[in-house]
C-alpha cells in the first residue's frame, strides 16, 4: 500500500527482488514468488525493474498478456506496502498499479532510511550509463510513440507484440560483466552520506565495499530464482540472498 510518510524507510524483513522478465509461458517460476509473498506477507515487496518482459502501459496487448500477474501484484499492494522501480522493460505503469508506489526511470535512484539512521539508495540500475543510452531510455518511455507503436500493433494484428515477445523467449539472461566492479566505483562515487546502494538491472549478483558505502547488485530472478530479504543482525543491517526454493 501506498505510504503517506515524508521519509520512506525500508523495513526489516523487507524482499527486494529485480529483473524477472516475466514472459506468458516462460519463466513463470514468479507466480510462484507472489503466492508465497501473498502467503507470508512481508512488510515491505521492492520490485527494482524487469519484472515483466514487456509491459507498457500505451501497449494494449502487453496489458492482455501479462493480466495474470498485474492483478497478482495489485492484490499483494493491498495488503502489503509495495514499491514498483520501473525498468527499461516495463514503464509508464502508475495507471496499472493504482496503489503500489511506482518509481519511474526520471526519479532514480530514490533515497530511502534503513536501520539507525543510515541512508540507501535504490534503483533499477540503467541511470547514469552513458548519454547514447540516456537518449534512448527516454525515447522508449516517450507515450507518443507507445501510442504509435500500439497503432502499429493493432494494424498488424499483433505481428509488432508477438515479434518482440517471441526475441525475449530465447535471449541470453546473463552475461559475465568485466570490470564491472570498477564501472560500479566510477559511477556512484558521485553519491556523498549515503551507507548503501542497491539495484538490479546488470544480473551480475555482485557486492562491493566503496569507503563507506556497501553496493549490492541484485542478482537476475530469471537466472537463478533468487532475491534479497533485509534482514538486522547483531545491530547492523544484512541484504541476504535466498533462493525460491528455500522460501
Amino acid at each position: 500500500m501506498k505510504t503517506n510518510r515524508a521519509v520512506l524507510e525500508v523495513k526489516i524483513g523487507s524482499i527486494f527482488i529485480a529483473d524477472v522478465h516475466y514472459l506468458k509461458g516462460k519463466r513463470e517460476s514468479f507466480i510462484d514468488f507472489l503466492d508465497r509473498i501473498e502467503e507470508k506477507r512481508p512488510p515491505q515487496l521492492f520490485l527494482l525493474g524487469d519484472i515483466f518482459e514487456l509491459l507498457f502501459s500505451p501497449i494494449t496487448d502487453s496489458i492482455r498478456d501479462n493480466r495474470d500477474v498485474i492483478d497478482r501484484v495489485n492484490r499483494i499492494s493491498e495488503k502489503i506496502e509495495l514499491f514498483y522501480f520501473e525498468g527499461n522493460h516495463d514503464f509508464r505503469l502508475k495507471k496499472l498499479f493504482p496503489k503500489v508506489t511506482v518509481v519511474p526511470y526520471k526519479k532514480q535512484p530514490k533515497e530511502f532510511a534503513i536501520g539507525n539512521n543510515r541512508k540507501v539508495l535504490i534503483s533499477h540500475g540503467d541511470r547514469g550509463i552513458g548519454k547514447v543510452y540516456s537518449i534512448y531510455r527516454k525515447a522508449i518511455n516517450n507515450y507518443f510513440i507507445l501510442k504509435g507503436l500500439n497503432a502499429i500493433n493493432i494494424v498488424s494484428m499483433g505481428k509488432v507484440f508477438n515479434r518482440l515477445k517471441s526475441r525475449g523467449y530465447d535471449k541470453k539472461l546473463f552475461k559475465e560483466f568485466v570490470g564491472f566492479e570498477d564501472f560500479i566505483r566510477n559511477r556512484i562515487k558521485k553519491y556523498k552520506n549515503i551507507d548503501y546502494y542497491i539495484e538490479g538491472h546488470f544480473h551480475q549478483g555482485m557486492n562491493f565495499q566503496f569507503d563507506n558505502i556497501t553496493y549490492f547488485n541484485l542478482p537476475s530472478f530469471a537466472c537463478n530464482q533468487s532475491f534479497f530479504i533485509v534482514e538486522s543482525k547483531k545491530d547492523s543491517i544484512v541484504f541476504s540472498n535466498i533462493n525460491l526454493k528455500d522460501f
